[in-house]
């Protein structure tokens, strides 16, 4: 799966200084970005995960019982970003959070796209396709009950509860996204 979104991110900050003679002057610093980022998924099936039970050979038959496909990775490149808007200074640093953050948006399409299902249609096939290049006439493929997991619900825990990576939380006030397909 592969999408380009744009990030928009505003924040203010209100900063007070003072001056020579007690007087205090503030200063409202409004800061916003809009960028676009390009994102990944990689799904499959974990074929580590396959068991001695899990294949079984009958003459020219064979039965494959594989794991429920799952996501591998969400992939935004740090450096491959295009900068529209740019009020304000932006840190490195703020703009590779900000891409950290289209992670879950770029996780959330791709699951609502149905990767899952691509992936475990897919995969049977190049699977049943392999087996039949090893001579087997008859592949009878079958494959564990997809996991469901609520769009609404995907953010940094859910990528980090998937994928096991790290990702830090937002340093901006807001932040959206918009896919550009």
């Amino acid at each position: 799966y592969y999408e380009e979104y744009i990030i928009k991110s505003e924040k203010n900050e209100n900063k007070e200084f003072q001056l020579l003679f007690g007087k205090t002057l503030e200063t409202d610093n409004h800061r916003e970005i809009v960028l676009t980022v390009k994102g990944s998924v990689r799904a499959g099936f974990n074929l580590s995960k396959l068991g001695v039970d899990d294949i079984v050979v009958h003459g020219d038959t064979i039965d494959v019982q594989l794991p429920a496909p799952e996501v591998f990775d969400v992939i935004s490149n740090p450096s491959d970003y295009n900068i529209f808007v740019e009020e304000g200074k932006w840190s490195h640093e703020e703009i590779v959070e900000l891409q950290s953050n289209g992670k879950a948006h770029t996780l959330n399409n791709a699951l609502h796209s149905g990767i899952l299902a691509k992936a475990n249609t897919n995969g049977k096939e190049h699977i049943t396709n392999l087996f039949k290049t090893f001579g087997f006439n008859v592949v009878n493929v079958a494959v564990e009950e997809i996991p469901v997991i609520e769009q609404s619900k995907i953010n940094h825990q859910t990528i980090r509860d998937t994928l096991t990576t790290p990702s830090k939380d937002t340093l901006t006030k807001s932040v959206e996204c918009e896919s550009v397909n």
